[in-house]
């Protein structure tokens, strides 16, 4: 693998953070990066810009781009953080508060936060039909998917209703 890092391994983690406005979440996950310490950290449910992102994690030895909607208080969206020293490029915005990716080395890094619950099933299934497939076709860089997918696959991969928790179309990515 071609890697910046020097070796042929990276480490990546992805993590919903459900909102970074109180002190103690903000706290928490500068905590979360310096007990684990990622190369790459994917966060969902991100609801602040990358300049204020970037305040809260660089004391904690991260950079970050961030994918929220300006403008609206209530939005939230996708963040990828990465450790000082790399530096991931090509950042892109496939869909606004829902995807977005960089590319490292050989890699394409696809942060997402698939449309969640009962009623936005159709969202959800044209989301990983088309906006996720189209990404990973497009890619020329090996496509690698972290992120808050919102569904499971098998029924054994949930114990309430799984049937209204799958999504086919993510099969087909």
């Amino acid at each position: 693998m071609n890697l910046p890092n020097g070796t042929d391994t990276i480490y990546l983690i992805s993590l919903n953070v459900n909102c970074l406005s109180s002190p103690v979440s903000r706290a928490g996950l500068c905590d979360f990066l310096n007990r684990n310490k990622p190369d790459i950290l994917c966060i969902q449910e991100c609801n602040v810009n990358t300049e204020e992102l970037n305040l809260i994690v660089n004391g904690a030895g991260y950079s970050s781009t961030c994918n929220v909607a300006h403008g609206d208080l209530n939005s939230r969206g996708t963040a990828i953080l990465w450790r000082h020293g790399l530096s991931p490029a090509g950042f892109r915005t496939q869909e606004e508060n829902r995807m977005m990716s960089c590319k490292l080395g050989n890699l394409s890094i696809i942060n997402l936060y698939a449309p969640s619950g009962r009623s936005r099933r159709m969202e959800r299934r044209m989301f990983f039909g088309e906006v996720l497939e189209r990404a990973v076709r497009e890619e020329s860089y090996l496509p690698v998917l972290l992120g808050d997918f919102n569904c499971i696959l098998c029924n054994t991969d949930a114990l309430n209703n799984p049937q209204q928790k799958k999504c086919e179309s993510l099969k087909q990515v």
